[in-house]
């Protein structure tokens, strides 16, 4: 179930204004259709239509190999079809000369499911015309199981159909082009991650909780009470209170916030305990984000039990043991939470399409729900913490909405990048770093050949 390629040739081709590849929902299509063959025809028809459609097969392994298929159309193209010309056509044989057709066509905002049909079993969202008429136009994506097995994407195309119809020239010749749309957040850049409280309670048995055995040696007779569990071991309950987004947005410079703190249970704990700070010290930290893609086709579904899953790993377990200093989290009374994700600059990139180094599940895609594809994320964690010589773990997850950036970051590059750059892992300067002065702002456009917009700005002559 490839996706539709482009075809072009001399016989018949598409070209866009500027070379663009990229779109949003609105936006109008501009460029020509060209056809460089002789011709000489007195009825020809060269019509222009925009097509779009969302896809999924479904393939059921063993030794029938089973396959289910879906498909929605997302564009009417016979509401979009433009007719370039109905008339004659006359191409002369001199070996160069070529006709060109410019055309216009504008990019619905919304789905429209009239005009060609659709093969489905059910599907997320509802398809009455109330509901559809307020669906906007998903971006185009491509996902695939690592098996190859199954697959989904969503995918838009112009296609030129000329249809030649005189003696001596006669046929039917196809172009096609696809193209991509994006999506984009309609509001500003977020400004808070709208962190969730997970909890997770623990208990620690040491003798080393005791400020006077901390770092003592142990007796044998200590050692035997701790293997058996006895009462006299003294014992410290805490809670460790994960602070997880809920939302975050690709391309944000921004670090998002993921915050750890720990709160002792001093009326769960030993009497000799109470009051007593502790220190527990980050050993191991895993944060990952998981994508869970669930389709539906004609005859069967997956959902998210059975849906395709793939992992993205934020990097956290190689930037912790990377670090220079331990990170340390205080477990008393009124003791601040540590904002791990600013320490560790959690931020994820968006990739229009998968860099061809990279297989399609190694970055992470902003939730999508079209008719018969899903997509949504979770966020996912371990860590471990060593507390008086002990070690503890926790685990957790939490339901993430992955945001596209706002438009006007997808348009622009930020000031200072090469447009075409790859920015998408910039970082921030640290706390640290000093902007530059303008006095060594001008030297690097000096010796860059740059020509300042002003000059003496701010100096006296």
């Amino acid at each position: 179930m490839p996706q539709t390629q482009a075809k072009s040739g001399p016989a018949l081709g598409i070209e866009l204004d500027e070379d663009r590849k990229s779109y949003w929902p609105g936006d109008v299509i501009t460029g020509y259709v060209y056809r460089q063959v002789p011709t000489v025809c007195p009825t020809a028809t060269l019509e222009i239509s925009l097509h779009g459609r969302a896809k999924s097969k479904i393939i059921e392994p063993g030794y029938h190999r089973n396959e289910y298929r879906g498909e929605f159309t997302l564009v009417n193209s016979l509401k979009t079809a433009r007719i370039l010309v109905h008339g004659p056509i006359h191409i002369a044989a001199d070996g160069g000369t070529q006709n060109k057709w410019p055309f216009s066509v504008a990019i619905p905002t919304h789905v429209n499911i009239e005009g060609p049909g659709y093969y489905i079993m059910s599907t997320f969202l509802s398809i009455e015309d109330s509901s559809v008429a307020k669906d906007e136009l998903p971006p185009s994506f491509e996902l695939g199981s690592k098996d190859d097995f199954d697959e989904a994407f969503v995918e838009y195309y112009l296609q030129a159909s000329l249809k030649l119809d005189a003696k001596g020239s006669k046929g039917s010749y196809t172009a096609i082009q696809p193209i991509r749309i994006l999506r984009f957040n309609p509001g500003s850049s977020i400004t808070s991650n709208h962190l969730k409280r997970h909890e997770s309670e623990l208990t620690v048995s040491s003798f080393h909780l005791e400020p006077s055995l901390k770092n003592a040696k142990l007796s044998r007779s200590q050692k035997m009470k701790k293997v058996f569990g006895t009462p006299s071991v003294p014992s410290l309950t805490f809670n460790i209170e994960v602070g997880a987004p809920t939302v975050i947005q690709t391309d944000d410079p921004n670090p998002f916030q993921f915050s750890l703190r720990a709160v002792p249970q001093w009326d769960k704990s030993s009497k000799s305990l109470r009051d007593v700070p502790q220190t527990l010290r980050l050993t191991s930290l895993d944060i990952n984000i998981w994508t869970i893609v669930e389709v539906k086709t004609e005859r069967r579904s997956i959902g998210d039990k059975d849906g395709w899953k793939f992992a993205t790993s934020l990097g956290t377990k190689s930037a912790l043991k990377s670090l220079s200093s331990p990170v340390e989290i205080q477990c008393a009374n009124d003791s601040p939470a540590i904002d791990v994700g600013k320490l560790f600059k959690l931020r994820i990139p968006l990739y229009l399409t998968p860099p061809s180094e990279l297989a399609w599940d190694e970055f992470v895609r902003p939730g999508i729900v079209t008719y018969i594809i899903k997509i949504t994320n979770q966020l996912r964690w371990e860590m471990e913490f060593d507390i008086a010589g002990e070690n503890v773990k926790i685990d957790g997850k939490g339901d993430l909405e992955v945001l596209w950036p706002p438009r006007e970051e997808f348009s622009r590059p930020p000031i200072g990048i090469p447009a075409g750059s790859d920015q998408s892992w910039v970082a921030p300067p640290t706390e640290d770093e000093n902007p530059p002065t303008f006095r060594e702002v001008q030297e690097e456009d000096r010796q860059a050949g740059r020509v300042p917009l002003t000059s003496n700005v701010g100096e006296k002559s």
